[in-house]
């Protein structure tokens, strides 16, 4: 039973390390994405920041703002849904929990050892409660977060397809009065 309980705790430790390591390589990789697109803001900015003319170089500021705002609009989403998949995750983790618990509860009150029972017991309750707490979280404020996130991407989005057209239309014209 000892060896059972050793064997058991270990095996816990080692899901929670696994869904700590998971949840670290989705962040890493969240950054490196973001990287990516710090380095493309950038690397726009540089490439035009040749123009001569101060109007065009506010409509390209404006531009880099609003992409600016998408990208962080972008991370809330997937923030967002991180957070639903991570509550997600702890509800099944405790369903799959859940019978392990009740036999072992079955097995200390057949066995007579009500002090395990009772821990089990303890431990099904807990367990229950943070299932209905996640249950809870999920239905209401983890999903009306994601959609909150989402409108806002869309209206940044829509910005910023507006100041790319304008940006464009400038850059037209620049050209023709370079020709």
């Amino acid at each position: 039973e000892k060896e059972k309980t050793a064997h058991e705790a270990v095996v816990q430790a080692h899901s929670e390390d696994l869904l700590t390591m998971d949840q670290l390589l989705k962040d890493i990789q969240s950054e490196s994405s973001v990287a990516k697109s710090f380095e493309n803001i950038v690397s726009q900015h540089f490439d035009g920041s040749n123009s001569d003319a101060d109007g065009e170089d506010d409509v390209d500021s404006d531009v880099l703002k609003h992409e600016a705002a998408v990208d962080e609009a972008n991370r809330n989403v997937l923030s967002a849904e991180a957070a639903i998949e991570r509550l997600r995750e702890e509800v099944s983790s405790i369903e799959v929990r859940l019978p392990i618990l009740e036999a072992e509860k079955k097995t200390a009150a057949s066995k007579r050892d009500f002090k395990a029972a009772g821990k089990a017991s303890k431990e099904i309750k807990d367990a229950l409660a943070r299932k209905e707490q996640c249950e809870v979280e999920l239905a209401d404020e983890a999903l009306a977060r994601k959609e909150d996130a989402k409108e806002a991407l869309s209206k940044a989005v829509a910005l910023l397809d507006e100041k790319k057209s304008i940006a464009a239309e400038k850059g037209r014209e620049k050209g023709l009065e370079q020709m």
